[in-house]
């Protein structure tokens, strides 16, 4: 008859393998099948002509968040983005873009600030104001949006660990 503490023991052991595997498992990352990658915002507000119509993904900081009768309308400022589709505030911005987006999108959520990764059509050129001048916004209507966690540390390439109690303010 087996012995029932090691009966326990390996149920335990079982478990806690089970809760590190789920911990590990990461968000699907964006379908960027047939996506533009060298236009940046900046490039298709000086010629519109160079990706109307075309795929891009991008991302980058919220700066205003509007919601109109039939969709979200948020601005961003571009970062180019990593690997795993997180903008990389580290490196210059890119350029400003509105993201248009179907439908109703919290603002809390989408609050200005808020990092978020757009795979969408370029749909034209809107202008905008930094303050008191005008800047051409490319339009980018989106088929696929990503809102990022607030918690910056989980966006690099290698997994942020950490045993303790935390409080996210």
């Amino acid at each position: 008859m087996p012995n029932q503490n090691n009966s326990r023991c390996a149920v335990i052991f079982v478990l806690i393998t089970a809760l590190f595997i789920a911990a590990c498992v990461v968000t699907p990352a964006l379908d960027a099948s047939g996506v533009n990658s060298r236009a940046t915002p900046f490039d298709v507000s000086q010629d519109i002509d160079l990706a109307r119509g075309k795929t891009v993904q991008w991302g980058g900081r919220i700066l205003k968040v509007r919601n109109d009768a039939q969709q979200t309308r948020l601005e961003v400022l571009s970062f180019p983005l990593r690997r795993n589709g997180v903008p990389n505030e580290s490196r210059r911005s890119t350029g400003r873009f509105l993201l248009l987006r179907a439908g109703f999108l919290e603002p809390i959520d989408y609050a200005p600030g808020r990092y978020v990764t757009v795979v969408g059509e370029i749909v034209g050129l809107e202008r905008g104001r930094v303050g008191t001048a005008e800047y051409p916004l490319p339009v980018v209507r989106s088929r696929q949006t990503k809102l990022w966690p607030r918690n910056s540390r989980t966006w690099g390439f290698l997994p942020f660990i950490s045993i303790g109690v935390g409080f996210d303010l």
